[in-house]
């Protein structure tokens, strides 16, 4: 069943989970487009969803640049014709002295 054709998700994070949520996605008919800030990662995730059948493309994101996310949101909607979902799966845990204690 392709509960996703036509749709097109926004997988923000191409480690282990990520990259099985695209191919998910992919696998349900999206069009999805992996981004990471290891941008040769998302390559990587997206030629396995391009061989499996999949639409998929890749981008650099880093996550904590405004601008980052503004062009992959344009990237999406310049291949392929707009956003329907965004999947945000990356985060960042910063080692300092306000965090200590908690």
């Amino acid at each position: 069943m392709k509960r996703l054709k036509d749709r097109v998700i926004l997988v923000a994070g191409a480690g282990a989970i990520g990259s099985e949520l695209a191919r998910r996605y992919a696998s349900e008919g999206a069009s999805v487009m992996v981004g990471d800030i290891d941008v040769e990662a998302a390559r990587g995730v997206t030629e396995l969803i391009v061989g499996e059948g999949g639409q998929a493309i890749a981008a650099q994101l880093d996550g904590s640049e405004e601008a980052s996310i503004a062009a992959a949101v344009a990237r999406c909607r310049d291949a392929f014709g707009g956003l329907d979902g965004l999947h945000v799966n990356f985060a960042f845990f910063e080692d300092n002295d306000a965090h200590e204690g908690v």
